[in-house]
């Protein structure tokens, strides 16, 4: 995609996904659950397999652009930490990236804590129903 063509919200959804990426490839490892976390947020926002492909090739061609909006600020840093805790390991690159994005959107850092403990307790929750 060229980037000069996109409009804000387009650029800001290839913004969350490339956070995603970035933050799969953190703890050099990528597991299935984190590559199904990307596929379906790319699915969900429109993004084709191919951009996906091209942002794992080179991280650093999306320009950081943040979300004009509030609420999609919050799905999107939401859609980090869950990419973050997926795993069922949390190590301080991953947290340090998710901190780092929240500031970027206006967001105070210790906001990430607060939204990973509402995934794990959600996560826990699915387990134990699942279970029955």
């Amino acid at each position: 995609m060229n980037d000069v063509q996109l409009t804000q919200a387009q650029k800001a959804r290839l913004t969350n996904l490339k956070s995603m990426v970035v933050l799969a490839l953190a703890d050099g490892i990528i597991d299935d659950a984190e590559i199904s976390s990307i596929a379906a947020v790319a699915a969900r926002d429109n993004i084709s397999i191919e951009e996906v492909e091209k942002m794992f090739m080179n991280k650093d061609e999306v320009v950081f652009t943040v979300p004009d909006d509030y609420i999609l600020k919050t799905a999107y840093l939401r859609d980090l930490v869950v990419m973050m805790v997926i795993d069922g390991e949390i190590n301080e690159r991953e947290l340090s990236i998710c901190r780092i994005v929240a500031e970027k959107y206006g967001f105070s850092p210790d906001i990430v804590d607060a939204i990973a403990e509402d995934v794990m307790k959600s996560i826990n929750t699915i387990q134990r129903i699942a279970d029955k």
